[in-house]
């Protein structure tokens, strides 16, 4: 069986919060969220900088592999900029420990 939206299992009295929330993958796990009736809280850039980092990502030279994100205070909002990539985030068995986990608690299983 494969992944869709239609798999995702009501989301009645949970509450998630999105970052990113006004384009792209942030803005459709928002609506998506909210569909399956959880209580979204979205945090988003002001319009005219909404879809900068898109933008960024599909024209300008980066680096392969690279991470970017808001250049603002604690990366919330802000212009495209090389954004801070915990170790954590590069830890193999951390990772494949999480997808396990995610699989778990949501019942569906994603094929690696």
């Amino acid at each position: 069986m494969s992944w869709t939206t239609q798999n995702l299992p009501s989301q009645r009295g949970k509450t998630v919060l999105i970052t990113g929330a006004n384009t792209g993958i942030g803005f459709h796990t928002a609506l998506e969220l909210a569909r399956k009736e959880a209580h979204v809280g979205a945090l988003t850039n002001i319009p005219a900088q909404g879809a900068l980092p898109t933008l960024f990502a599909a024209t300008d030279v980066v680096d392969m592999g690279g991470y970017y994100g808001p250049d603002g205070q604690g990366e919330v909002n802000g212009y495209p900029a090389p954004a801070y990539m915990d170790p954590y985030a590069q830890d193999a068995n951390l990772g494949k420990d999480l997808w396990e986990y995610a699989q778990e608690e949501t019942k569906i299983k994603f094929p690696l």
